[in-house]
């Protein structure tokens, strides 16, 4: 799998939304992820897309897309380490990364060490973690220090000023709209603190503009 400086693409692909505006009017929603990867290079897959799947159903996802295409999945801490190998094992050929979510505070994961340890370690042999950056922020040691895990931001809220790990996720709310200047602001702020790190940039919330993460590809393509 081809690893591009920074991935761009979306928080999944089943958006109503895009009926008629991106997916044509009398397209069958099982071909919509086909659809989606001739334009762009990476998804990040919400754990509501994951949490019911078998690894037969997720091996039609990589059979429906280019080797290049690249899954960032989202599980959490909950999820159990036997369905959590499913889902790695099966996106493993072309999995970009890991965004270990739905933590709010570090108490959540020091109250229970061991078990968090166990399912860091058996995840993190598949691909990079990233975890919210507010974990990061409340000086969680097992979280920044032991498993040298990435950063998962909202840049709406906070400015990330260096990306620990090998793994930066970034995600933009549809509620804000972005113009082509704040779009270019954030990839080169992206690229500032990309280091030795994977930078994933995604159009999240109920209806991803279309249109901005187009304009964000044109952008980084303009920015060489």
């Amino acid at each position: 799998m081809k690893k591009p400086e920074l991935w761009i693409g979306a928080r999944g692909w089943r958006h109503a939304s895009w009926v008629g505006d991106f997916y044509p009017d009398d397209m069958p929603q099982e071909w919509w992820l086909a659809y989606y990867s001739n334009e762009f290079d990476a998804v990040l897959v919400p754990w509501a897309y994951l949490q019911d799947m078998q690894s037969d159903a997720l091996q039609t996802w990589l059979d429906d897309t280019d080797e290049n295409f690249a899954f960032f999945v989202e599980l959490p801490l909950s999820a159990s380490k036997k369905h959590v190998s499913i889902i790695l094992d099966a996106f493993k050929p072309r999995l970009g990364g890991i965004l270990l979510n739905q933590i709010t505070t570090a108490a959540e994961v020091t109250a229970n060490v061991k078990a968090a340890t166990d399912w860091i370690e058996n995840a993190k042999q598949y691909a990079p973690i990233a975890v919210a950056w507010d974990c990061i922020q409340a000086g969680n040691s097992l979280l920044s220090q032991r498993h040298q895990l990435g950063c998962y931001w909202r840049p709406e809220e906070h400015e990330l000023h260096e990306c620990g790990g090998s793994l930066g996720i970034a995600e933009l709310n549809s509620i804000s709209s972005h113009d082509p200047k704040s779009l270019k602001n954030l990839l080169e702020h992206c690229r500032s603190v990309l280091g030795p790190s994977t930078i994933s940039l995604f159009f999240g919330g109920d209806s991803p503009s279309i249109d901005e993460m187009r304009n964000a590809i044109m952008i980084l393509q303009m920015l060489g």
